[in-house]
């Protein structure tokens, strides 16, 4: 515990250090409805903001504008939604007539098209208006630019949050109770696989990562030598897939026992979850009975678990509403570790402003308001992300050693995309490989009539060591 009380201290100096690099001077945030002006806007003029947008709509965004022009009546501020943003962003920043001030967008770094279009948020001018201290530090480090000293590009609008959804109204259905840790989980998949169900339920290329990256991320925050750890896995020294063999395990036992079984799910039941609506209907139990044309089923289901991000409850309880479902459900972080599950906090999109804008300052405080912890957490209820406030993980009752931070666990090269898809393998090599094993066209066949997975685990262990070591040759 000393050295994960090390660990802590370390973040937590980082976290202090990097807010104050965006500590504003004569600017003082408050709640949205006492929010102080910055006295060094010249607010005797009209101003117009204009912010890119990906989405038609985006009611979210409209009440934060909202509140914003009460406070600033003379700065109106438009939403402008951009037909095929991501092709056409960086087109519409290069124009100089009623010239983008802001945008959305995903983490800048190198490879990003339009990182020349975008302001430095750690720069001079940004600092001199710019503040985060209400902020989650660990979401805003995400977000800086890796190929430079302070700079960073964009910030966070808020988080996501990997879980579990759970059906209840099932599981009580056979005197189950809503899973608390790995042998509670493994005992209601046991008793619901006897039943006929197939306990787990999700899309094949998203389910594995959807489980288990939090807890494969918390065992190296929280290994209790994180140092060393973190220093061997970021020289990819040779024996690191071993620190994941117990997550690769789990995965490999529930698919292996058919407690996942995508293709069986498909043919039988004709879930195939596509989108988020689609998904929402398939955990309700609501099926398709002529084009366009959905029903009802049934108050049980017949989906325990379905494993998705907390902003997925949004489609859900819409779902529910608009088919009357009475099944009710819950969400919880998968409880995938021995005393239970893990929280982990990743970014969510986020704003940048565009460096040609004619009015920076007022993008700078705009921003300033938006992050604030009330507008921050306002903004995260519409869309059910987690807002990007400092105490963004305190509402999930975790233990400190069950806890990380997306800051803890960035690395030098794709480490997320090396143990779940791998880039210089196939879908065979990894987690989704592992996800399908179970299906037939993946599956050995014996000859006789019956099939058998085609690779143990420790082939796939094998396998996740070589694409570690391709990734170090190539350097």
């Amino acid at each position: 515990m000393k050295a994960l009380g090390r660990t802590l201290a370390v973040f937590v100096c980082f976290a202090v250090c990097l807010t104050g690099i965006f500590a504003l001077a004569g600017c003082e945030q408050s709640g949205a409805g006492e929010y102080e002006k910055n006295e060094k806007l010249d607010t005797s003029k009209d101003v117009a903001l204009r912010i890119a947008s990906s989405k038609e709509s985006w009611p979210e965004m409209d009440n934060v504008i909202t509140q914003f022009e009460r406070i600033y009546p003379n700065c109106t501020v438009i939403c402008e939604y951009i037909e095929g943003y991501s092709n056409n962003l960086p087109v519409r920043l290069q124009q100089t007539e009623e010239k983008i001030d802001i945008f959305r967008t995903v983490n800048i770094q190198e490879d990003t098209v339009y990182k020349d279009n975008a302001l430095n948020l750690i720069s001079d001018t940004a600092k001199e208006y710019l503040d985060l201290s209400g902020a989650n530090a660990g979401l805003v480090a995400n977000f800086r630019y890796t190929e430079a000293e302070n700079t960073q590009y964009a910030v966070p609008y808020g988080g996501e949050m990997r879980g579990m959804y759970v059906n209840t109204t099932l599981l009580s259905k056979y005197g189950l109770a809503t899973p608390t840790n790995r042998a509670e989980l493994l005992h209601c998949c046991e008793v619901l696989y006897a039943e006929g169900y197939v306990p787990f339920q999700s899309s094949p290329g998203t389910f594995a990562q959807q489980l288990l990256y939090p807890y494969i991320c918390s065992s190296i925050v929280n290994s209790g030598n994180y140092e060393q750890m973190y220093a061997a896995i970021e020289n990819i020294e040779p024996g690191i897939s071993e620190y994941f063999r117990d997550a690769y395990a789990f995965l490999y036992e529930i698919v292996e026992q058919g407690y996942f079984d995508y293709q069986r799910v498909e043919d039988e039941l004709g879930y195939i979850f596509d989108g988020s609506a689609g998904k929402a209907r398939d955990f309700l139990n609501v099926t398709k009975v002529a084009e366009d044309v959905y029903e009802k089923q049934d108050d049980i289901g017949k989906i325990a678990f379905m494993v998705d991000t907390q902003a997925f409850g949004l489609d859900l309880a819409k779902t529910k509403s608009d088919y009357h479902s009475k099944i009710e459900y819950e969400f919880i972080l998968s409880p995938v570790g021995e005393d239970g599950g893990y929280a982990y906090l990743s970014p969510a999109d986020g704003l940048a402003i565009n460096n040609q804008s004619d009015h920076i300052d007022w993008a700078l405080e705009f921003l300033n308001f938006f992050f604030t912890p009330e507008m921050s957490t306002a903004f995260a209820e519409e869309t059910g992300k987690i807002p990007n406030t400092a105490d963004a993980l305190l509402q999930y009752d975790v233990p400190a050693d069950r806890i990380c931070d997306v800051g803890q666990v960035t690395f030098s090269y794709p480490f997320y995309r090396t143990v779940t898809t791998p880039m210089l393998g196939g879908y065979e090599d990894d987690m989704i490989g592992i996800s399908k094993m179970n299906a037939k066209e993946y599956m050995r066949d014996n000859g006789d009539g019956t099939y058998s997975v085609a690779y143990t685990l420790d082939d796939y262990m094998d396998r996740l060591e070589t694409e570690f070591q391709k990734i170090r040759e190539a350097r």
